[in-house]
């Protein structure tokens, strides 16, 4: 062949082999994507992409759904924060013997969280089990142990006033209930034996706050539950609560937050009697005990708790409270009660 001229086309057989490798490669296209020459380099800065963001929490946020109180039913004959309001408590431990147990409460820095405090616990714990139980049903997500409400939705629901006041109070509490740490021994009957439980853990696991920049005010405030209370909700068997009345958020004294939960959880819709010591070993006063009865005699003679009635009666070892269900009749079972907790 001289030199500058074309090369002739393939013919024959070459020209057959040729068509049928093209043919071949058509049809294994897909599986030959891997094997495309690589793109030319643009002088132009490709754009970043974005780092794959991590999973986030879903939080649960109320709706405008009116949910009951629950206060977990283990817990309701103890007091496992302070009951007032004067005494910030910083870096104290408070503990106290029970019959089947004992409970031991530490506080940090921050001070001891209060009965007032745990009015977010609740507010939480309520909603995430209300979702839950529509989940169990198949008429929601199942929600997880974070929830975030909006300022305004604690205050309403805790029956709180408004203002820059209520917004501090309300930081103030999210910091002493992720930090005041509660140790429980109970003994309970399981399956017929009775075996010893210990746990220890602080009120919630943690929060965070959401802050509005502009005007430095809270916008919403974002709560995870406790470990335990949470894998307790979480079971398929339900959650051991009770219900409480709504006006619980509007008993002012400690003393008398104390013993409406001990009338739900002793009395329920019947009758209980307690002795003025024994409540006082289980009610987390820092006070005497002298000061504790007169604050409870007190509550007595107003006798405005919801739901339940007080009478102060006397027993083998001294003064004693009944706590009788309002709709409940005291001749059914005899007075002052066939419940009673004289120890």
């Amino acid at each position: 062949m001289a030199e500058g001229t074309e090369q002739a086309a393939p013919t024959g057989d070459v020209s057959r082999k040729l068509a049928r490798l093209l043919e071949s490669v058509a049809k294994n296209k897909p599986s030959l994507q891997h094997l495309k020459p690589a793109e030319p380099a643009s002088s132009a800065p490709s754009p970043c992409r974005p780092p794959a963001l991590k999973k986030q929490h879903k939080f649960l946020t109320p709706t405008e759904e009116t949910v009951k109180p629950l206060d977990y039913l283990l817990h309701m004959d103890i007091a496992c924060y302070k009951i007032t309001k004067k005494k910030t408590l910083p870096n104290e431990v408070i503990s106290y013997d029970l019959p089947d147990g004992k409970v031991e409460i530490a506080s940090s820095a921050y001070g001891m969280a209060s009965s007032w405090d745990y009015d977010l616990v609740i507010m939480a714990v309520s909603h995430i089990a209300a979702q839950m139980k529509h989940y169990q049903a198949g008429r929601g997500p199942k929600p997880g142990p974070y929830f975030r409400p909006r300022l305004s939705q604690v205050l309403k629901y805790c029956e709180r006033g408004k203002g820059g006041k209520q917004r501090k109070q309300l930081s103030d509490a999210l910091d002493r209930l992720s930090t005041t740490y509660v140790r429980i021994e109970r003994a309970r009957h399981v399956r017929g034996e009775y075996l010893e439980f210990k746990s220890g853990e602080c009120l919630i696991a943690g929060y965070d706050l959401v802050v509005n920049p502009k005007t430095n005010a809270i916008e919403f405030i974002e709560i995870q539950i406790a470990g335990s209370t949470y894998r307790e909700i979480a079971k398929g068997k339900g959650f051991k609560a009770l219900l409480l009345h709504p006006d619980y958020f509007k008993i002012s004294s400690g003393v008398g937050r104390v013993v409406y939960r001990l009338a739900r959880q002793a009395a329920g819709k019947s009758t209980a009697t307690w002795g003025f010591k024994t409540l006082y070993q289980r009610s987390c006063s820092t006070g005497t005990l002298n000061e504790f009865c007169r604050l409870l005699r007190d509550l007595i003679r107003e006798n405005d708790l919801p739901e339940y009635k007080l009478v102060k009666v006397h027993g083998k070892m001294g003064e004693m409270l009944t706590m009788t269900y309002r709709g409940f009749a005291l001749e059914e079972m005899g007075y002052p009660g066939e419940k009673s907790h004289d120890a």
